[in-house]
């Protein structure tokens, strides 16, 4: 007896809701499935889009289930059997653990939510949101360009679940829903998803049903290698210990495997053969032709054929340990392709969130500034006192911005982090992966005990905040720190917006002084709360699709268009005299999210450092006032060491750390190394990390004659720093030249290989110019002040393209191979070349801040 679906259109109420049956989708051994939509609603709003599971389980216990208008009607003798108990419970499960993983930080947004479960007839359903998206095994991508933005989504999204500690034992595309636009994709059956190791330092405890057992281990044998379908044989078998094995065969590497299929499917339109195995030559030239005869139009040559192939060949290779250790590994590997044959990379979801995180924090910081909250204590000095609540994925991008920018002169920052689980939170975001250094920085205490009470006076002045973490979430908590604390900047960030909602209202009723109240919205609304009493100003921050796409608004906003400012100025635009295409610039702004958050930073602080001052930013004539402000020596330097304060911030709370000046070479000049790449933590560095003071001790140049042993020994530890990458440069020199003239000597012998006299004598001259110019620069290098040689320094970057034009004429590979290694080495050469008194820099910031602002 087959089992019988809901009709179309029938009415199910669950939970004093009624939801309508659009269509059956399909069914599982414990559910039969459904589209849907909800007709009436107290808790979501009419018209939402939903998928439904039912609780039907197929089997035996089938026979004697019926519907009876629509409803269920079981048994009682069903309903008490073993059979039927156990796929309950695996249907209960399932929800738990769709509801635990809909809400994890860690997967960021990759499972559906569930809205309600509840009983109807005989029977218990499951109703969770859909947006718009339609499963994957209904969707028809047309184009090779539709497929890879697919193929990346799906391999992120199992990635993500990697990073979290899950593993996906079952994949089906029926199981995932497609989204266009944004293009996105949202798992919807969690029912196979299962913690495969322990999350230390990475999330609260977990109960140890999410763990994987022998049995709830379903696989899909079509899509999962051989391996892993004689495992699970095994275990159902009984022929295996399932603890003893499960760490073998339950890794990341046996999803990989799917994923190299589901890939080879998507652009082949069918199943791969046993017999084709791309490890083989002569299989993977078979298939690079097909591959270039379906897409001959997009592909656009062999090489883009190839690079595609590759990353199936690797997902699918029989031994796991030689596969892409993780989804974010092979998505890495897809992007690459993507970007080679379209120009064009996906963004992880991960930048998507953090960028909407900084946006809704600046964006925030920017109308609500911290410092009209401010207020002084017994002393006089302005105490600005923020409360953070929830433990929404936001508020790691919160806390760090509120540090960054709330740095003022004759202020201190005091932020509450409020939450059960704030001291775990605390312990992950200063941990050895994220934000270590940050603690030296900063003093803490855990529900009023004191843990460090000191900083590292090398790193920072002064305290960049003090942390407070507060376990209790009660509203006479709430209270206190309202009233007796005297906080006056308030951040809700619960997941669930309704407590957010609960608890703006309880804090602005009598309300002693005035108070921000910002809360997290589900949905886009209005930023102004209806209704609230005149000494509360509220902001609303909407969460809505936090990491799918990026928040539009961002480009709309004024603290973006103050961000392009300050990316103009560390592009070099506002110098006298500089051409800036304005178009141009926008558009390699916005494709790098680190510099619109670092730039938005340094322009939003402007507006901190003019009311460090006492400076109204809206009052008539703040520019001219600010303008003849900092033309006195002591006001620009201590914004200056504002600037700086604010910079180390925002470096701390970045995942920077900081390293000593002899470590440049490690830091910067070594197989590219970039402080922004968190792939190997150790080298996330920077050696101006360092206490700036209010003071100018270093001379305006000749710094290598000027700076006397007894005058380093008064240097601050910025000044220091920035004196020793003076002298880093300088005493490099010898090894720049000696590397200079290996190359050129190289070149030099291939050159004297040639057959042609013209070709010899074109080679020879360049030799001779390219060495000649290069040693000279590499003399002047570091020389302060900083215009000598800089007429020769272009005339060789000019030089050089024409001479990698020259070995691109003759076809010389081993020329070609040459400029690689020679833009490396001269990398540092170049960068000498830049102004190295970073507290002139600073204070030329302050200046730069009437731009920023206006």
């Amino acid at each position: 007896m087959e089992r019988t679906y809901l009709s179309e259109n029938s009415i199910i109420n669950i939970k004093g809701a009624a939801v309508q049956i659009d269509a059956a989708i399909d069914g599982g051994s414990t559910c039969l499935a459904y589209y849907g939509r909800i007709k009436e609603s107290s808790q979501v709003v009419p018209g939402t889009r939903v998928i439904i599971k039912e609780f039907y389980p197929s089997g035996l216990a089938a026979l004697d289930i019926c519907r009876d208008n629509g409803k269920l009607k079981v048994p009682g003798w069903v309903t008490a059997s073993d059979a039927y108990q156990k796929k309950k419970k695996q249907f209960e499960d399932g929800y738990r653990i769709q509801r635990n993983l809909a809400g994890d930080d860690h997967v960021m947004e990759v499972v559906v939510t569930p809205f309600m479960y509840g009983d109807y007839g005989d029977s218990a359903y499951l109703i969770s949101d859909i947006h718009s998206g339609i499963c994957l095994d209904k969707v028809s991508f047309k184009t090779l360009e539709q497929k890879l933005a697919c193929a990346v989504r799906v391999i992120e999204m199992v990635g993500i679940l990697h990073n979290a500690g899950y593993l996906l034992t079952d994949f089906k595309p029926e199981n995932i829903l497609w989204t266009d636009h944004p293009k996105a994709v949202k798992l919807v059956d969690v029912d196979s998803v299962f913690l495969y190791e322990e999350r230390a330092e990475k999330d609260d405890p977990i109960d140890s049903e999410h763990f994987l057992n022998e049995n709830l281990l379903y696989i899909n044998k079509k899509y999962c290698s051989e391996q892993f379908k004689k495992f699970a044989a095994m275990v159902s078998d009984g022929r295996v210990d399932f603890e003893e094995k499960k760490k073998v065969y339950l890794r990341p590497q046996e999803n990989i495997y799917s994923l190299g299929v589901y890939l080879f499917e998507l652009l082949f339109g069918r199943m791969p053969e046993k017999t084709e195995d791309l490890s083989e030559a002569g299989v993977f030239h078979r298939m690079q032709a097909e591959l270039l005869s379906r897409y001959k139009e997009e592909l656009k040559d062999k090489a883009s054929a190839a690079l595609l192939l590759e990353v199936i060949r690797r997902a699918t290779l029989k031994r796991p340990g030689k596969r892409y250790s993780d989804g974010y590994e092979m998505m890495d590997g897809l992007n690459h392709c993507i970007g080679k044959i379209t120009s064009y990379e996906y963004l992880p979801k991960k930048e998507i969130a953090k960028a909407n995180a900084d946006f809704a924090a600046y964006n925030m910081l920017q109308k609500y500034p911290l410092f009209r909250y401010a207020v002084p204590d017994k002393y006089g000095t302005k105490q600005i006192k923020v409360v953070m609540t929830g433990n929404h994925a936001m508020r790691s991008g919160m806390l760090s911005a509120v540090i960054s920018i709330g740095q003022m002169l004759h202020t201190e920052l005091s932020v509450y982090l409020v939450d059960k689980d704030a001291v775990h939170f605390w312990d992950i975001y200063t941990s050895k992966a994220c934000n270590s250094a940050l603690k030296s920085a900063v003093t803490w205490t855990v529900d009023g005990r004191t843990v460090s009470g000191q900083v590292d006076r090398q790193l920072v002045a002064r305290p960049l905040a003090a942390i407070h973490l507060v376990t209790d979430t009660s509203e006479d908590q709430m209270k206190a720190l309202r009233d007796q604390n005297q906080c006056t900047y308030f951040i809700l960030l619960d997941k669930n917006p309704e407590n957010n909602r609960k608890m703006l209202e309880y804090l602005f009723r009598d309300a002693e002084r005035k108070i921000f109240i910002g809360y997290l919205q589900e949905n886009e609304g209005p930023e102004i709360c209806e209704n609230t009493e005149p000494s509360t100003d509220v902001f609303a921050i909407s969460g809505a699709s936090f990491s799918e796409s990026y928040n539009e608004k961002m480009f709309e906003e004024r603290i973006y268009k103050m961000g392009l400012m300050a990316h103009a100025y560390y592009c070099g635009c506002m110098k006298e005299n500089a051409s800036v295409n304005l178009e141009a610039l926008e558009k390699e702004f916005r494709q790098d999210m680190y510099n619109v958050a670092s730039s938005e930073r340094c322009a939003l602080h402007s507006i901190y450092k003019m009311a460090s001052i006492g400076i109204d930013r809206d009052h008539p004539g703040r520019f001219l006032n600010f303008y003849r402000k900092i033309q006195q020596p002591d006001i620009l330097e201590a914004l200056a060491w504002l600037e700086h304060l604010s910079w180390t911030a925002y470096m701390l709370t970045s995942g920077a750390n900081p390293v000593t000046v002899s470590q440049l070479d490690t830091y910067v000049y070594k197989n590219d190394n970039d402080w922004k790449n968190k792939a190997d933590p150790a080298h996330i560095g920077h050696p101006l990390l360092a206490a700036s003071y209010p003071e100018k001790r270093l001379p305006e140049d000749h710094w290598e004659t000027a700076v006397t042993q007894e005058m380093r020994a008064f240097l601050d530890p910025l000044d220091s720093a920035s004196y020793g990458i003076f002298r880093w440069y300088r005493d490099h020199r010898g090894d720049f030249k000696e590397k200079l003239c290996h190359l050129l000597d190289i070149w030099k012998a291939e050159v004297l290989s040639m057959d042609d006299d013209g070709q010899i004598a074109e080679g020879l001259a360049f030799h001779k110019i390219l060495l000649d110019n290069g040693i000279k620069i590499i003399e002047a290098m570091a020389a302060m002040p900083v215009n000598q040689e800089t007429e020769k320094l272009t005339q060789w970057k000019t030089e050089r393209q024409e001479a990698q034009i020259y070995a691109r004429k003759w076809g010389n590979e081993k020329l070609n191979a040459l400029f690689g290694e020679m833009d490396q080495m001269m990398k540092p050469v170049f960068d000498a070349y830049k102004d190295r008194d970073y507290k002139k820099l600073d204070r030329d910031l302050v200046f730069a801040a009437i731009d920023m602002i206006a």
